[in-house]
């Protein structure tokens, strides 16, 4: 559905003066990772029907973006109301809509808490350097 997904971007977004956009396509990893470490990104939206446990909100989070996902598969270990936003798996276009508004309106404190929370959760769950370190620690015990 790629045409038809950027024909209505196209009608919907081209006369909005406040909004950007550009379809990617595939890219690989390393140029996602440089993005993140060179730019801002406010919010990092993953709203698949189906997931196991993400690795790209992972990533994400790895860089102190905040997630809105949808609570499928394993999303609700990686995302909480403190790093991000869970929504229902049949969340509506327009309720995807007002969880962005609200979560841009936020003020910067509470957005910096987002970002402190989604280190946070990273580190202590998916940081391999920690989480290697910790393995050996156990196995070391048993």
């Amino acid at each position: 559905m790629e045409n038809e997904i950027k024909q209505l971007a196209s009608d919907t977004l081209n006369n909005k003066n406040n909004i950007s956009y550009k379809f990617m396509g595939d890219i690989k990893n390393d140029l996602i990772q440089e993005y993140y470490a060179l730019n801002q990104v406010d919010l990092f939206c993953n709203v698949s029907e189906y997931e196991g446990l993400p690795i790209s909100i992972m990533e994400a989070m790895a860089y102190g973006i905040p997630c809105l996902a949808t609570d499928v598969g394993g999303v609700s270990e990686i995302v909480n109301s403190q790093n991000g936003i869970l929504i229902e798996k049949n969340s509506s276009s327009i309720q995807i809509k007002n969880h962005i508004e609200t979560f841009i309106l936020q003020s910067q404190e509470i957005k910096q808490s987002y970002i402190d929370k989604a280190i946070s959760c990273w580190e202590i769950k998916f940081n391999c350097k920690t989480n290697f370190n910790e393995y050996i620690r156990l196995f070391k015990e048993n």
